[in-house]
């Protein structure tokens, strides 16, 4: 396995002056020896690799302390690498494999300890499994470890059968679907508009072969049993300011996603803008199709094990939707425009493409970007931890270079 480009570019960086801790990203880490012995330092090398294996994968460079930077950053490393992959391998369940080498820097020994993304969930000796979100360690509870390898296998919850009755589906849901399918330009959609309620159903994954309701047409065709929130909406006339409106929806998905979408779009304003040569064009603050595919990403991909609904927060500046649970394994927010598409919710998604609220597999996140871009304003921001998902569109005025 070659070693990491980003690590020479990284190493000479921190040479000329930065400091070790300003290099590091969700791939990059960099350690020294433990003062306190060769135990300590193996603890924190074994728990540094299972953070990058639970994750996406990653190298940790030893051999180089966090502060200051410099010359001085070098301390060098004197770990044998075949104990250290075994000792690595020995502390790690299920067992972990990984490439040591050495690198020579600037007459400093080194070390690089590669850990490939793995598909299992790996723990230390006590059950530890941390995984890294950024430049951070997490731990992972139980049920993120279950939820997280669910991701890697590619377990698909929406499909699994619900305790719902088919009688709980709504019939105005229904109306809905049929409305959005009928005015679709293909025949075959405005076809299955027509179809009878259990046929639409189990076209739409709604319904599963065994008669049963799937979780895909719960969340889709059923209000939530509790009376609890599943998508919220806040608008401020400031971002950051008291919500001027605020609205809390438990109804189906496909009757709660309408109703957001249509009070963003009512919210929506028109900048006049005259391009260098004179032409003359109306931007939206936001464009619409990037807050449609942005909201569907969210109510389509989150983790509907976690309580909580999916929040909307709009200002005529600031716009940000937060979904409950990480991205999906492997995916990260340097990434995912060119890792492969994994969906969470593979039969919701599916229902959502046929319904015509997401678009083609993989296609969603590119054309929030490209709609952005388009439109003269900021590409989107996009922040994921253990606990949710934020994805951030900035309006004001457009960039008419662009």
């Amino acid at each position: 396995m070659p070693i990491d480009p980003a690590i020479p570019k990284a190493l000479k960086a921190i040479y000329a002056g930065a400091t070790a801790d300003s290099q590091e990203s969700e791939t990059l880490d960099f350690k020294q020896e433990s003062q306190r012995g060769r135990a300590d330092t193996e603890k924190a090398l074994v728990e540094a690799t299972l953070c990058f294996a639970n994750a996406v994968g990653g190298s940790t460079v030893v051999g180089v302390r966090n502060k200051p930077g410099g010359p001085e950053a070098f301390v060098g490393a004197t770990l044998a690498p075949h104990e250290l992959k075994q000792r690595i391998f020995e502390q790690t369940n299920p067992h972990l494999a990984v490439d040591v080498d050495v690198v020579d820097f600037h007459d400093t020994r080194l070390l690089v300890i590669r850990a490939p993304e793995s598909p299992e969930i790996h723990a230390d000796t006590q059950g530890r499994a941390p995984r890294r979100i950024n430049t951070d360690c997490v731990n992972m509870s139980p049920a993120e470890q279950v939820r997280h390898r669910e991701d890697r296998r590619g377990i698909d919850w929406s499909t699994a059968a619900s305790d719902r009755p088919v009688a709980d589906v709504s019939s105005r849901a229904l109306s809905v679907a049929r409305e959005l399918l009928a005015r679709h330009s293909s025949a075959e959609r405005q076809t299955l508009a027509r179809r009878e309620d259990h046929d639409l159903l189990r076209e739409l994954g709604a319904l599963r072969q065994d008669g049963r309701l799937s979780r895909a047409g719960e969340v889709l065709f059923c209000s939530t049993p509790d009376g609890s929130d599943r998508l919220v909406y806040l608008y401020r006339e400031t971002p950051g300011g008291e919500p001027t409106d605020l609205r809390r929806f438990h109804d189906p998905l496909i009757i709660s996603y309408e109703h957001v979408m249509a009070l963003v779009e009512a919210r929506g304003r028109l900048t006049p803008v005259t391009l260098p040569k004179g032409q003359q064009l109306s931007i939206e603050d936001f464009p619409n199709l990037a807050v449609r595919e942005t909201l569907t990403n969210a109510v389509v991909h989150r983790d509907y094990q976690l309580a909580g609904p999916v929040t909307v927060s709009h200002s005529p500046q600031i716009f940000e939707i937060s979904s409950p649970g990480p991205l999906v394994a492997g995916v990260t927010p340097h990434n995912i425009l060119t890792h492969d598409s994994k969906p969470r919710n593979a039969a919701l998604a599916k229902a959502a493409r046929i319904l015509t609220l997401a678009e083609e597999v993989g296609a969603g996140v590119d054309r929030i970007y490209r709609e952005m871009i388009f439109a003269g304003k900021d590409p989107p921001r996009i922040d994921s931890n253990l606990e949710r998902v934020l994805v951030t569109l900035t309006g004001g005025a457009a960039n008419t270079r662009i």
